[in-house]
């Protein structure tokens, strides 16, 4: 029938307006074009709408439905409109589902009513059917999850792209299903190709990480570019990273920064973080202490741990705040109680150096052992050194062990350095330079110095390797370069003595240079000496001094001892007893015999000091314990004449038989004196 003037709200709507389109719409049509009379006015059009749905029919009970949903000739009422539909649907009308189902989604969601949000997932609707999955797995049990399962099974179905990314997490979590990165990747993909951002950031992890596909970092940098372009924040923080490390496209800093910074503004919190860290390191933007405080400050307040660590980790060192401990244990505490392995890390060493703490070993174990169960290899090291020491902890070889194998294991380039130590000395593992030197080199491709250095010697002695000269210098050369400064002590001591290598003073008088600048205070003594007696440099008895000092300050006992030697001859400063005796006295309270012979000689004749050879006899006791032969030789004498000790030819002849035994034609000739001596 044609509509003439005047058509109701309804049929104008469904006939000429935003419903002309709908299956309702094509429906009418077929029925006015059957002879089907709609009253002009809305009081009788849905006067005579009512008749025909109270006798069952379905078009009339749909636009009725439409009608009060509507507000068309009629008062808007949803629970009006969801009555009408849910009668057709009931009855089996498929456009009356829809509609119903999509009401009862509004009304149950409007009125927390599970009982219509079930309704409406009865009826096919995708909405509640995700709405009851999300509320089973929230549940959060093995049979909840089955449930959630089935329902997002049926909203798959159905075409929704979320219910197959929520499928597919499920798969990946294990969750009510055995765990298959496979079908994980395989859902992924399906909503990824839905056009799904969300599934496709999820999909590009898996790429990232190898997950049940081959590990890819230019498909998973395409499927975070897919997804980053729809806006997806996490997408363009994971994109960020890949900038950030240059995996699987070009490096970039200040396209990381920017991708973060995007995903900071939508609110994601690893990427507000993420902020943070590159001002705080000056990547990608110009650094500022001042702005990553603000930026991790954000994250902290959006709940991010990691954040909680950087922020603190910086009131602890004082960058771009006043220093704190006590604030950088307040953030640090937080987010190690939110399971931050690296935030549970720093607060144990808080409380084993007493840092706004009351030191306190058990509480540095307990918070050690969390981050290393977490996987902070950082902690299993220090685990590892409090057993091997013994130190807050009962000593523990094995344990040391324990704790230096999990974190070599977890990539940890000093534990498996100081496990390869406990292999070579045997202690709490069966000895074996094999191990160690497998260890060794596990951590040196990696260029770790002190782990260059330790393998390098396995290669000078050939110890569980085969001796090469060649591979030690290149693996010392190596840890040199990376700052170990007894690696270059090392060099400088081979091309000195010529031991495994060509001498060659100038080589030494390098190397040593190298380690003294790197602060080792033996070199500093090397160079020094080098310097003083022109070897391999142009003689210079003020680079001499000067070098001496460093490694005497430095609290090098041979550099303390021969800066006294040079005082006491004057060589290069006047002469001075005092300033001598000051030198001598620190080298020998450190062990150094020479120096405490020289202390005991300054004794015996009163040389700045008031004369004792009770004194005397101290120091050159320790020095002839320790084999100074001129100490043996000089304490003979006191015995021999009862200077300082109680006379004796047996003490005497005792002493100048070690001193002979070593060379000294002095003690030779008076041991055959005392020797030739009647016994009293």
């Amino acid at each position: 029938m044609a509509v003439e003037d005047k058509v109701p709200a309804v049929v104008e709507w469904l006939l000429d307006g935003e419903g002309k389109d709908s299956e309702m719409s094509a429906r009418l049509q077929s029925r006015i074009e059957d002879g089907l009379k709609i009253p002009k006015t809305d009081k009788k059009a849905l006067k005579f709408l009512k008749e025909l749905a109270n006798d069952g029919d379905h078009d009339a009970q749909c636009m009725l439905g439409l009608a009060y949903e509507h507000g068309l000739g009629i008062g808007l009422s949803f629970e009006d409109a969801l009555k009408w539909y849910r009668v057709a649907a009931d009855d089996g009308d498929g456009f009356a589902k829809g509609c119903a189902g999509e009401l009862c989604f509004l009304i149950g969601e409007i009125n927390d009513d599970e009982g219509l949000i079930a309704a409406g997932a009865g009826y096919g609707d995708t909405d509640c059917l995700l709405h009851m999955a999300l509320d089973c797995e929230r549940e959060g049990t093995e049979e909840s999850y089955r449930k959630a399962m089935g329902l997002y099974e049926k909203a798959a179905e159905l075409g929704e792209a979320m219910a197959f990314r929520c499928m597919a997490n499920l798969y990946e979590n294990g969750k009510g299903v055995e765990r298959s990165y496979e079908k994980a990747a395989e859902y992924y993909g399906i909503a990824a190709g839905m056009g799904y951002e969300v599934a496709q950031c999820d999909l590009g992890y898996l790429y990232e990480h190898g997950m049940g596909v081959p590990q890819s970092y230019e498909t998973a940098a395409r499927l975070y570019s897919e997804s980053a372009s729809k806006g997806y924040p996490r997408a363009l923080n994971n994109l960020g990273l890949l900038y950030h490390k240059g995996l699987g496209v070009e490096k970039s800093y200040e396209k990381a920064f920017s991708l973060y910074m995007e995903a900071a503004r939508k609110g994601d919190a690893d990427a507000t973080n993420n902020v943070g860290l590159m001002y705080q390191h000056g990547r990608g933007v110009e650094q500022s202490y001042a702005d990553a405080v603000i930026w991790y400050g954000k994250a902290v307040e959006m709940g991010n741990p990691k954040a909680g660590y950087n922020l603190g980790s910086m009131y602890r060192d004082g960058e771009g705040v006043e220093r704190s401990y006590e604030k950088a244990f307040e953030l640090l505490t937080v987010s190690a109680e939110k399971g931050d392995s690296s935030a549970q890390y720093l607060l144990g060493r808080m409380y084993a150096h007493g840092e706004g703490v009351e030191t306190s070993s058990d509480k540095a174990v307990e918070w050690y052992t969390k981050a290393a169960m977490g996987g902070d290899d950082d902690a299993c090291f220090s685990l590892g050194i409090m057993y091997h020491d013994g130190s807050g902890v009962p000593q523990s070889y094995e344990k040391a062990v324990e704790w230096y194998t999990r974190g070599a294991e977890l990539g940890g380039l000093r534990s498996q350095n100081n496990l390869g130590c406990m292999y070579k000395d045997g202690e709490g593992v069966p000895q074996s330079y094999e191990k160690a030197a497998e260890l060794f080199a596990r951590a040196a491709e990696e260029d770790h110095p002190r782990a260059c250095y330790n393998l390098a010697r396995l290669y000078f002695d050939g110890s569980g390797v085969p001796q090469s000269y060649d591979m030690a210098v290149d693996l010392f050369k190596k840890a040199s370069e990376g700052g170990f400064a007894d690696a270059s002590n090392e060099l400088g001591r081979m091309y000195m003595e010529g031991d495994g290598v060509e001498k060659s003073d100038e080589e030494a008088f390098r190397w040593y240079l190298i380690g003294a600048e790197q602060g080792d205070p033996d070199s500093m003594n090397y160079v020094g000496y080098m310097y003083n007696y022109g070897e391999g440099v142009p003689q210079s008895v003020e680079k001499a001094l000067e070098w001496y000092r460093k490694g005497a300050d430095n609290g090098c006992k041979d550099s303390q001892f021969n800066l006294g030697l040079m005082y006491s001859d004057g060589e290069g400063v006047p002469k001075s007893d005092d300033e001598a005796f000051g030198w001598f006295l620190k080298a020998a309270e450190q062990g150094h015999g020479g120096a405490q012979s020289n202390v005991g000689y300054m004794y015996e004749k009163g040389m700045f000091v008031e004369r004792s050879c009770e004194k005397a006899a101290e120091w050159y006791l320790k020095a002839a314990e320790g084999g100074n032969a001129i100490a043996q030789c000089h304490l003979g004498r006191l015995y021999e004449h009862g200077e300082g000790v109680p006379q004796s030819y047996s003490k005497a002849e005792e002493w100048y038989s070690k001193s002979a035994e070593k060379g000294n034609e002095g003690a030779a000739e008076a041991l055959e004196r005392i020797r030739s001596v009647p016994p009293s």
